[in-house]
């Protein structure tokens, strides 16, 4: 059975969406407030967790960027801001999705079950290159056995891409991968994802993501 948490001060909305899912065949625990977790680990034994931006001691951004190295499951933002400029803020932070209040049932529990099965596909635990280590379970990049900070979304797009030697993907295809169904999110944002990706590995003297020119994207290293 798949563990779902809610992060959200609402109780009313809490205890709505908790029946909801758990009558889909959900396990689900909430917390109302950031505050009442004790060991921010503990939120990996969650397959899912679905947070609100306006919490009562800190904001769902903040808290995400505070957890994220240490958290690696996919936090589905869910919030009543809807501005294009709160979505791609909680995109560019690490998180998984983004769905605006009230939302349907429907697509929402049609976006849980898009992450979770991307969750649980069965790939190949390591992917290993010259001076790069790729760790699927543990989401790490090693470089010369040095840890890199990515986060899940920049993971996601390092192991398309690595896993899919002689494939050149469009900004599109990549957008696909890491979000399926999205009403909200802009395909813009992959190419702040690359860049950043690339930051990240320049420190190493490491380009390993080639840039098509009006295609898209292909690893190249190897």
């Amino acid at each position: 059975m798949k563990k779902i948490l809610i992060i959200d001060d609402n109780i009313d909305f809490v205890l709505t969406l908790k029946d909801l899912l758990e009558s889909k065949g959900y396990k689900v625990d909430y917390f109302l407030d950031t505050e009442d977790i004790e060991d921010y680990i503990v939120l990996n034994k969650y397959d899912l967790i679905l947070l609100d931006v306006m919490l009562k001691s800190v904001t769902g951004f903040n808290f995400l960027k505070v957890i994220r190295e240490e958290v690696i499951r996919p936090v589905i933002f869910l919030s009543a801001k809807n501005t294009k400029s709160d979505i791609l803020k909680g995109l560019k932070i690490g998180g998984d999705d983004y769905i605006t209040k009230p939302f349907d049932n429907d697509l929402l529990l049609a976006k849980i079950n898009s992450h979770l099965r991307r969750e649980s596909y069965n790939r190949k635990e390591v992917i290993q290159f010259k001076d790069i280590r790729i760790h699927r379970n543990s989401l790490e990049v090693k470089v010369k056995e040095k840890v890199l900070n990515f986060s899940k979304s920049e993971f996601d797009i390092i192991w398309l891409l690595a896993n899919n030697l002689d494939k050149t993907f469009t900004k599109e295809e990549i957008f696909n991968s890491i979000y399926g169904i999205d009403s909200y999110s802009e395909i813009r944002v992959v190419v702040q994802y690359i860049y950043q990706i690339r930051v990240k590995f320049r420190e190493y003297h490491i380009d390993p993501i080639e840039n098509i020119w009006g295609v898209g994207y292909k690893w190249n290293y190897q």
